[in-house]
């Protein structure tokens, strides 16, 4: 849509705000950002009672995952998620669930065993881009994957997203007007 930004319209209501924060990950059905990007779709599930160090993450490299990798890494309580990203182009990608049994079996069966499988296996989609686009506007701001905030080597956005978080809220405390907005330069210090 195009125009000033006045608020968020809801399912049941119209919400006026001087000032709208996009957060919605990466779908960013708010962006404006016309810059190039592309798209990773990953899987993950979590295992306990792995045999896999509970110090430190591994992580594979493997053809099929088209330049992306395979992961293992340690979460408390002696929880160990595994996962992988690949490009959303790859054709490998059509064929998620197999793949992912097959980088199980190939890289990690050894150090599974007798482990616990917890809950179903996940996954979402990341956007990436080289470059920040437009993610202000005068009455709105993107953060974290809402502004393509993706490391592109690893998809990790979860550092990013808490980073924009910080520095969104100290940008609107020093600079934002509730009566004019953010002006053209404001826009463009912030990206």
């Amino acid at each position: 849509p195009q125009g000033n930004v006045r608020g968020v319209r809801t399912a049941r209501e119209e919400l006026e705000a001087d000032l709208v924060l996009c957060a919605d990950g990466s779908p960013a059905r708010f962006s404006r950002d016309e810059s190039p990007r592309y798209g990773i779709r990953t899987l993950m599930g979590w295992w306990k009672g792995t045999q896999l160090p509970t110090d430190a993450t591994m992580m594979v490299w493997d053809r099929k995952l088209d330049g992306y990798y395979a992961w293992a890494f340690p979460e408390p309580d002696g929880v160990t998620n595994i996962g992988l990203t690949i490009p959303e182009g790859s054709p490998h990608a059509s064929r998620l669930k197999d793949l992912f049994q097959e980088l199980l079996d190939e890289h990690f069966l050894p150090h599974m065993k007798g482990a616990e499988q917890l809950g179903k296996w996940m996954g979402h989609p990341a956007v990436l881009s080289t470059r920040v686009g437009a993610i202000s506007e005068s009455r709105a701001m993107s953060i974290g994957e809402a502004a393509r905030l993706v490391m592109p080597a690893t998809v990790e956005g979860i550092g990013f997203a808490l980073e924009s978080g910080g520095a969104v809220a100290r940008f609107v405390h020093r600079h934002f007007d509730p009566a004019r907005g953010l002006t053209p330069l404001q826009q463009r210090r912030y990206r």
